[in-house]
């Protein structure tokens, strides 16, 4: 579509009947980002309100629709990259954020730890040795004050505060620890998240057999400085909740099921804010995950 063609239907905008509306807002969505920028100079030539809302709810249905693409093609294509998946989620929120931004910055920290690592320390050596790095000299903890707040749960925010959600914290010490080689996987607890040492380094992709959780050395909560725990721990935080010690609460899942996790955590924080739009629109996310 020409250019004059696009600033034409933009203009009809502030057409008042409803069906008109509807249809443009449709032929613009198709169009897709490349609008964008022009939806965005029409929002700032004009100071009718109602004008500008209906360009917000466009920008808004166009970079939703984007997002949506692009988690069909991490599915189908990509679904081991756990950093690009997370920046998937942050998109959510950051719609212009780059993955190539976040790894720079996964590779920084990976790099440190990588240098201090050896390869005859046992694997608590190995979790002890990393937890020195990531949590005391880099920083990171969990943010304990605003548990529903959903910036908790985007890798960007994450990396720039060094504090985030659990399953926030778990994700971005599972990439660097699968980088570099140690067998850890992501554990779906229910209102949290931990990661498992494994015997043998398991498949972070595809489905997960049950056995593998015969494999688990020791679980890690990286919400509390990768302090290692035991099975006979979940089974108590478990009772402290009320739930019934299921044995899916034990068994590791692949990379592509801790980013549904994560998806699901963020939702969590929107039904607590009572925010009906966006757990709308994260519902149509993880719909996705059934499907590809």
């Amino acid at each position: 579509m020409q250019k004059s063609e696009i600033e034409a239907l933009i203009k009809l905008l502030d057409d008042p009947d409803e069906k008109i509306y509807s249809q443009i807002r449709s032929k613009i969505v198709e169009i897709g980002p490349a609008v964008i920028e022009d939806l965005e100079l029409a929002w700032e030539s004009t100071i009718d309100p109602f004008f500008q809302n209906r360009i917000e709810l466009i920008i808004s249905d166009i970079q939703n629709e984007n997002l949506k693409d692009k988690l069909k093609l991490w599915l189908q294509k990509n679904d081991n990259d756990l950093i690009q998946g997370a920046t998937l989620v942050a998109k959510f929120q950051y719609p212009d954020l780059q993955v190539g931004e976040i790894k720079k910055e996964i590779e920084r920290i990976k790099q440190d730890i990588w240098l201090e690592l050896q390869e005859n320390l046992t694997p608590m050596e190995k979790v002890n040795t990393f937890n020195q790095i990531f949590y005391t000299e880099f920083g990171f903890g969990g943010n304990l004050k605003n548990v529903f707040n959903p910036q908790n749960n985007f890798i960007n925010i994450t990396l720039e505060r060094k504090k985030g959600s659990p399953i926030m914290l778990g994700i971005i010490y599972l990439s660097i620890a699968q980088s570099l080689n140690m067998p850890v996987l992501g554990v779906d607890l229910p209102y949290h998240f931990a990661l498992a040492y494994c015997k043998i380094k398991h498949q972070s992709t595809g489905p997960l057999l049950e056995n593998i959780s015969k494999s688990v050395i020791f679980y890690i909560n990286p919400i509390s400085r990768g302090i290692i725990f035991s099975r006979n721990e979940i089974k108590d935080y478990l009772k402290r909740m009320k739930i019934t010690a299921d044995k899916k609460f034990f068994v590791p899942v692949n990379n592509r099921q801790s980013v549904y996790a994560l998806f699901k955590h963020l939702k969590s924080c929107y039904v607590n804010n009572n925010d009906k739009e966006k757990m709308e629109e994260i519902d149509e996310l993880m719909d996705l995950f059934a499907i590809y």
